[in-house]
């Protein structure tokens, strides 16, 4: 009798944690399904408005973190932010505003939480980028150490060493290459499919008079 008690009771106690496990469990359940409803609620329920005219698309996707509580998450050298668009929209939600903004682009988004994540289609680069090198000589075939080299519209750029040669990084194959050297007329070359450059720069008569 009194082992049959004593296991009744070992039962009970057993009974009773498993009882309390399984509220536990039950609990965490419900509160990660209301976390997870509270998020995609906020996406599918925060409305955003937008008027923005020749903006970059980085300076409209700032202006919609200050406007709710998302936030992005891009590599600019994958996605071509600095893309201009027009947008004027109404109380929208996030995904109809991205459909927007993103039209036309090789670029896809998803949205974790209240973070966004946006990345090229396909693993594909927006923007193919590359080394290019070459020289800078005068009219003579002298080498011009010194002399600029701009990715027109960044701040990207190097000057040409001793012997007049340059390398320069990161270039897009739609950008362009902006030469300059005191008392010599500026060039700009688009880089299209080039990666080598020799440039023969000529003197700039104005330039002279006024150094």
């Amino acid at each position: 009798m009194k082992k049959k008690c004593i296991r009744d009771a070992i039962q009970f106690c057993i009974l009773t944690k498993l009882w309390k496990i399984m509220r536990v469990s039950v609990f965490l359940m419900f509160l990660c399904v209301a976390q997870v409803w509270a998020v995609s609620g906020y996406s599918q329920q925060a409305r955003i408005s937008l008027n923005m005219k020749n903006s970059r698309i980085v300076d409209v996707l700032n202006e919609i973190e200050n406007k709710s509580k998302f936030y992005f998450l891009y590599s600019k050298e994958l996605i071509d932010v600095n893309k201009r668009v027009d947008i004027n929209i109404e109380e929208k939600n996030i995904q109809e505003v991205l459909n927007w903004i993103l039209s036309g682009m090789n670029v896809e988004y998803q949205i974790k939480d209240r973070q966004i994540v946006l990345s090229p289609k396909d693993g594909i680069s927006v923007q193919q980028q590359k080394t290019v090198n070459g020289k800078v000589t005068d009219k003579d075939g002298q080498p011009l150490p010194g002399v600029s080299i701009i990715v027109k519209g960044t701040t990207n750029g190097t000057v040409t060493n001793f012997d007049g040669n340059f390398n320069l990084t990161d270039v897009p194959d739609n950008a362009t290459l902006v030469f300059s050297f005191v008392g010599m007329k500026a060039q700009e070359i688009t880089v299209a499919n080039q990666t080598v450059f020799n440039v023969t720069m000529e003197e700039d008569a104005i330039g002279i008079e006024e150094v």
